[in-house]
């Protein structure tokens, strides 16, 4: 009798514990993990305002420096590419500053003097870097005066990627 008392015991309470559990159920979550490499480097520069243009007679040129610090990279070389800008028709178009409100572009140059001169949309370059890991690179932009000519008076402006590449150390 102590036998069969035990079994049924056993039976309701294994019978329960199965109740609770749903019938084949299962929830799976994902886990996202992420992860960023920092290189370290800081890159600087402010606008390169062209100022007030005459327009009957104008042109104009304006320097800025582009300065780079804190890089740890292995060589004494980065890849520096300086996009079309933001008003460019293509990869190997003008670079060109649009009017704030109207259709009108005046065309510009942009010059960097480790490259050597004009660089081209989308072109790219090496600059050479100090021990410490930073650079200064000097972008200088020309409007040539005939640019400018039958053009709106008002705002102009253009936005330039500039990429600065190297391999990690």
């Amino acid at each position: 009798m102590f036998g069969k008392t035990r079994a049924a015991v056993f039976a309701t309470a294994t019978a329960l514990t199965l109740a609770a559990l749903p019938d084949n159920q299962a929830d799976a979550q994902n886990l996202n993990l992420t992860a960023t490499i920092q290189s370290g480097c800081t890159i600087a520069t402010e606008s390169l305002p062209f100022g007030d243009i005459d327009a009957t007679n104008g042109g104009s040129t304006s320097t800025v420096n582009l300065n780079i610090t804190g890089c740890s990279f292995s060589g004494s070389q980065a890849t520096i590419t300086v996009d079309t800008g933001a008003n460019g028709a293509g990869a190997n178009s003008l670079r060109q500053l649009k009017h704030a409100t109207a259709a009108d572009l005046i065309e510009y140059t942009l010059t960097e003097s480790t490259a050597g001169g004009v660089v081209a949309p989308g072109a790219s370059f090496l600059a050479g870097f100090d021990g410490q890991g930073g650079a200064i690179l000097q972008f200088s932009a020309s409007i040539a005066p005939a640019a400018v000519s039958g053009k709106t008076v008002g705002n102009y402006s253009d936005s330039v990627g500039i990429t600065v590449s190297f391999a990690l150390s």
